[in-house]
């Protein structure tokens, strides 16, 4: 049996997966298709996640391979990062 908190990693990294390939692969989760087709809608997933509604964001696409994205935290240091579509935890 899996425990909770490598079922939270795998689900995790299936979103991951969903943002960084091509938007027309078609990610699948317990049999149902993520709304996530690109770098912007997965940020989006982060940002929503406030009480006090959506943080402000600056996105820019910079060319074909490389995807930024600023926002504002509640005063902790926090990044998400990835490198050849894995996720970078250290940056």
């Amino acid at each position: 049996c899996i425990d909770e908190d490598i079922k939270s990693l795998m689900m995790k990294r299936v979103y991951d997966i969903a943002a960084t390939t091509d938007r027309r692969c078609r990610v699948m989760l317990n049999g149902k298709e993520l709304p996530i087709t690109n770098f912007q809608e997965y940020i989006d997933l982060y940002l929503q996640q406030r009480e006090e509604g959506p943080a402000p964001c600056v996105y820019e696409k910079c060319g074909s391979r490389w995807e930024v994205a600023v926002s504002v935290t509640d005063g902790t240091f926090q990044q998400v990062s990835f490198v050849n579509s894995i996720n970078t935890v250290k940056g």
